[in-house]
C-alpha cells in the first residue's frame, strides 16, 4: 500500500488497526478518539513525519515508542492529560520543528526539550508551567505561554533572533523579560493579563518590525518613550492599566488602532495627536 496520508480522527479509537504495511504512510491524524497512549503501531511508519493526536486521553508518552519516531517533523499532542515530558524527546532532535502541548498538565518541562535545536514552533499555553528552560532553541519562530503561571522568562530569550510570535498573556509576569529588545524579527507580542508593572525604558528599543502589541489587564503606569522604535506598529492595546500620560510620538506612522480604555487619564492625551494614521481610538472608561 501506497498510502501517504490517513485522517482517523473522530472515530472513538482505543486501538489502531493492524496497518503495518503502510511504509510510506507520512501524515497520520488520530485526533480525537479515546487513545491512551501513542499507539505501538505507529513505530513501523518509518516515513511518518506529522502525527496527531489531539483530544485523546493520554496522559504518559512511552519513552521507548516516542524514542523510535525519530522522523517526525511535528507532534500535536495538545487537549490531553499529559503530565511529564519523557527524556527520549530530545531523541527527535534532527528533524522535529513543531510541538504543540497545549492544554495538558504540564507541571515543568525538562532541559531535554532544548535538544530539540531544529524546533521552529513550540506551543505550551495552557498548563501549570511555573517556568520554562529555553536555552539553543535559536531557530524558534513561535512561542506560546499563553494561560500557565511563568513569572519569569530566562535571559536566553533573548537568543531566538528568528522568534516573530511570542505569547506571555495570562501568566504571573511583572515586568517584561529581559532580552526581549533583542528580538528584532519579533512581529506578535502578547502580554496581557499578567501583573506587569513597571517596562525597562530599553525594552523596546529593537522591536522595529512589531505589527502587535497586546499589554492590556496589567498594572502599567507608565510607557517609556522607546515605543517610538516600533515604527511599523499597527496595534496597540494597553487596556486596563494605571496609565496617567502618553508619551511622545514622532515615529508611529503606521499605527491604526490604539486601545488606552480603562486606565487613569485625567485630560485627552495630545501627543496622540500626532499619530497620523490613527483611525481608531479607545479611550473608554477614563476620568
Amino acid at each position: 500500500m501506497h498510502l501517504k496520508c490517513l485522517n482517523l480522527g473522530l472515530n472513538r479509537l482505543k486501538t489502531l488497526p493492524d496497518i503495518k504495511t503502510c511504509f510510506h504512510l507520512e501524515d497520520l491524524d488520530l485526533s480525537h478518539n479515546r487513545f491512551q497512549h501513542i499507539p505501538k503501531t505507529c513505530i513501523y511508519f518509518t516515513s511518518l513525519t506529522n502525527l496527531s493526536l489531539v483530544g485523546n486521553q493520554i496522559e504518559e508518552i512511552d519513552e521507548k515508542i516516542l524514542s523510535l519516531l525519530t522522523h517526525l517533523t511535528s507532534l500535536d499532542l495538545q487537549n490531553n492529560y499529559i503530565r511529564v515530558l519523557p527524556e527520549t524527546i530530545s531523541l527527535l532532535s534532527t528533524n522535529l520543528k513543531k510541538l504543540n502541548l497545549r492544554g495538558n498538565t504540564l507541571k515543568y518541562v525538562s532541559d531535554n526539550i532544548s535538544e530539540l535545536v531544529n524546533l521552529e514552533f513550540l506551543e505550551l499555553s495552557e498548563n501549570e508551567l511555573l517556568s520554562v528552560p529555553l536555552s539553543n532553541l535559536s531557530r524558534l519562530k513561535n512561542l506560546a505561554l499563553y494561560n500557565n503561571k511563568i513569572t519569569r522568562l530566562p535571559e536566553t530569550i533573548s537568543d531566538f533572533v528568528y522568534l516573530t510570535e511570542l505569547g506571555l498573556s495570562y501568566n504571573e509576569l511583572d515586568t517584561l523579560p529581559s532580552g526581549i529588545e533583542q528580538l528584532t524579527s519579533l512581529i506578535l507580542l502578547h502580554s496581557a493579563y499578567n501583573k506587569i508593572t513597571d517596562i525597562p525604558p530599553e525594552i523596546f528599543c529593537g522591536l522595529y518590525s512589531l505589527y502587535e502589541l497586546r499589554l492590556n489587564n496589567n498594572l502599567i503606569d507608565r510607557l517609556p518613550s522607546s515605543i517610538n522604535h516600533m515604527t511599523l506598529l499597527r496595534e496597540m492595546d494597553c487596556c486596563s492599566n494605571n496609565l496617567t500620560t502618553f508619551p511622545e510620538t514622532d515615529s508611529l506612522n503606521c499605527l491604526g488602532w490604539l486601545a488606552l480604555g480603562d486606565n487613569s487619564f485625567r485630560e485627552f492625551p495630545l501627543s496622540i495627536c500626532d499619530i497620523r494614521n490613527l483611525q481608531i481610538l479607545n479611550l473608554f472608561g477614563n476620568h
